[in-house]
C-alpha cells in the first residue's frame, strides 16, 4: 500500500493493491462506503457541497440501508431467476450477430455488439422503453468519461433523475412485468420504507453499472481470445468451457476499480499500517487480479486457470449484485460469436487499437473485426 493523491481533485488516500488486503478491506464494517463522509476519495472532480446533495446509491450505502436494497434486488439476479432470461438474452445476441453477418466484415464489434447487447438486456429488465435506450447509452458514456466537466455531470444526473422519476411513478400506477414494478410492490408489502426517489436512483445505479462494465468486458474478452489462438481453438471445439473462459476474461481484463473506495470510521490497522479515522482508501481490484500471491503467473491468459475467486465484481457485502447477469451475458455472447463466426479475426494490428484513457471504465474505443 502507499499514500497517493487523487489526480482530479487532490484528495489524499491510501492505495491498496494486494489481493488479501483488499478482501479484508471490502469485508470490514469499520470502513464505510459513504461518499459523503469527509475523507472519502471521490474519483471525480465535483464540489463537496454538491456531493452532500447527491442521493446515495447501492455502492455508497452501509449497514441497514444497504441490506434493505440488497434484499429487494437479490432475488432479481439469482441464478434461478436469470436462467429464465437465457432464451431472451440468446435471442438478443443472435439478433446483433445476424446484423453483423448480413453487413459483412469488417465491422466495429464495440458498436455492433458490445455496447448495444447489454444495453438492450438491462433496459428490458428495468422496463425502460426500447426507443429510449440510446439516450441512456449516451448518458452513461458521458458520465463514465473522466473528462466530462462537473457541470455537465450534474446536468445529466438531473436529467436521469427526472426521467426515471417519471418511470417509477408510472410503474407504481400501472405495474408491469419488470424489476422496478416488483421492487415497488415488495417494498410496499414488506414495509421497507423506500421512497419512489430511492427506487428511481436504485434503477439508475443498476442501469449505469450494467451498461459500461459488461460492454468493455465483452470487447476485451474477444480481443484476449483472438490474441491467444490456441485457447480460442479449444473454446470453439468445446463451448462448454464458456464459464471458465468468462472467469479468466474477468480476471485478465478487469475493467474498473469503481465503487470500492472506502473511508475509515475509526482507527484501524491494515497490513501493518495504522489507518486513522477519516482516512480515505482506494482499492485497485485490477491490480489485485494480477497479484502473483493470489494467481500463479497472473500475466498469462489461461482459460483453465479456474479464476472464479477474482475481484472483478468486488468482494464482501458490496459484491456486485448483478454479477450473475454479467456472467450469463458474457457466456452467451462469446459462445455465440465464435460459433456463428468461427473465422472472426482482427482487422487491424492490435497495437493500433485506441485505449479509452479518458474513461472511468477501462476498455478500447473500437474493435475492428472481419472474417
Amino acid at each position: 500500500m502507499s499514500k497517493v493523491t487523487v489526480a482530479v481533485n487532490g484528495r489524499p488516500a491510501w492505495l491498496f493493491t494486494k489481493y488479501d488486503l483488499i478482501r479484508q478491506i471490502l469485508s470490514d464494517p469499520r470502513l464505510s462506503a459513504n461518499i459523503k463522509l469527509p475523507g472519502y476519495p471521490i474519483p471525480i472532480n465535483v464540489d463537496d457541497a454538491y456531493v452532500q446533495t447527491v442521493r446515495r446509491g447501492l455502492f455508497n450505502l452501509d449497514g441497514h440501508d444497504h441490506a434493505v436494497q440488497r434484499r429487494l434486488l437479490g432475488p432479481e439476479f439469482s441464478v434461478k431467476t436469470l436462467e429464465k432470461l437465457r432464451p431472451r438474452i440468446q435471442s438478443i445476441v443472435d439478433g446483433y450477430i445476424d446484423r453483423m453477418i448480413e453487413q459483412g466484415g469488417p465491422v466495429d464489434l464495440v458498436a455492433a455488439l458490445s455496447i448495444p447487447m447489454p444495453s438492450q438486456v438491462v433496459c428490458e429488465i428495468l422496463g425502460i422503453p426500447f426507443q429510449d435506450r440510446e439516450v441512456f447509452q449516451k448518458w452513461s458514456g458521458t458520465l463514465m468519461n473522466s473528462a466530462t466537466l462537473p457541470e455537465e455531470q450534474i446536468r445529466i444526473i438531473g436529467q436521469m433523475e427526472e426521467y426515471l422519476g417519471k418511470q417509477i411513478a408510472e410503474k407504481a400506477a400501472n405495474p408491469g412485468d419488470d424489476l422496478p414494478s416488483r421492487v415497488l410492490e415488495k417494498n410496499e408489502r414488506e414495509g421497507h420504507g423506500l421512497t419512489h426517489e430511492d427506487i428511481a436512483w436504485m434503477t439508475n445505479v443498476l442501469n449505469g453499472a450494467a451498461h459500461e462494465t459488461t460492454a468493455n468486458n465483452l470487447t476485451l474478452g474477444v480481443l484476449a481470445l483472438l490474441q491467444h489462438p490456441d485457447q480460442l481453438a479449444e473454446f470453439k471445439a468445446d463451448p462448454s468451457l464458456a464459464p471458465k473462459v468468462v472467469e479468466e476474461v474477468l480476471r485478465y481484463a478487469s475493467t474498473n476499480d469503481w465503487g470500492t473506495s472506502r473511508v475509515a470510521t475509526e482507527d484501524i490497522e491494515i497490513g501493518g499500517v495504522l489507518i486513522r479515522a477519516g482516512d480515505g482508501i482506494i482499492t485497485s481490484r485490477v491490480a489485485a487480479n494480477y497479484d502473483d500471491e493470489a494467481f500463479e503467473d497472473p500475466g498469462t491468459f489461461d482459460i483453465h486457470r479456474g479464476a472464479s475467486s477474482h475481484l472483478a465484481f468486488g468482494y464482501g457485502p458490496h459484491g456486485c449484485v448483478a454479477q450473475n447477469l454479467a456472467r450469463l451475458e458474457l457466456q452467451i455472447a462469446l459462445t455465440t460469436l465464435f460459433t456463428r463466426i468461427p473465422e472472426l479475426r482482427l482487422d487491424v494490428p492490435a497495437v493500433e487499437l485506441r485505449v479509452r484513457e479518458d474513461a472511468l471504465i477501462h476498455g478500447i474505443h473500437e474493435l475492428p473485426v472481419t472474417w
